[in-house]
């Protein structure tokens, strides 16, 4: 015989399908959390990577450039202790061949190892806005040096050398200035 079920031995279909719905959203939801977490700690992780990284590169450029920067210092200290540097004249017409070859290796070094353009020796009053009374021009450097040069003749100068028609003729006077 049968015996009547009691109410809550029934349970409602309707009922079934809400509690299979809450485990199956329940479940999700940890999943979603789960990989939510797993995201959040690959991506700090990846970031204190990419910090160090970037904080080890920027630290090694920093020394480059203090490398260059104490390169260019001193060549150029070296070049202002020069005995030939230390007499010029105004014009330069008292430097010699000897001194212009020394001055024109430590340019030579610099210009190949920090990738300098130019060196100029200049007076200390220099003023590129005044006419220089001996030349009747702009007042300019003594001497520039931006090329390389593996060796001067006795007796050449670059002032022999004849323009390059293909260079465009160069404003410096801001240089000066």
């Amino acid at each position: 015989m049968d015996m009547p079920r009691s109410s809550t031995d029934k349970v409602p279909q309707y009922s079934r399908r809400w509690l299979s719905s809450g485990a199956v959203v329940a479940i999700a939801g940890l999943i979603a959390f789960g990989i939510n977490f797993k995201t959040q700690q690959d991506y700090d992780g990846a970031l204190k990577v990419f910090r160090a990284n970037s904080h080890q590169d920027a630290v090694l450029a920093a020394k480059a450039v203090a490398n260059n920067f104490n390169q260019i210092y001193l060549n150029l200290r070296t070049i202002s202790l020069l005995a030939s540097v230390r007499r010029i004249d105004r014009y330069g017409e008292n430097l010699t061949l000897d001194g212009r070859q020394s001055v024109q290796q430590i340019y030579n070094n610099l210009a190949n190892n920090i990738d300098v353009s130019e060196v100029y020796i200049v007076p200390a009053d220099l003023d590129g806005d005044a006419v220089d009374a001996h030349t009747g021009e702009k007042q300019s450097p003594i001497l520039m040096f931006d090329k390389i040069r593996l060796g001067l003749a006795a007796g050449a100068d670059e002032a022999d050398q004849p323009p390059d028609p293909n260079m465009p003729v160069q404003e410096e006077i801001y240089e000066y200035r």
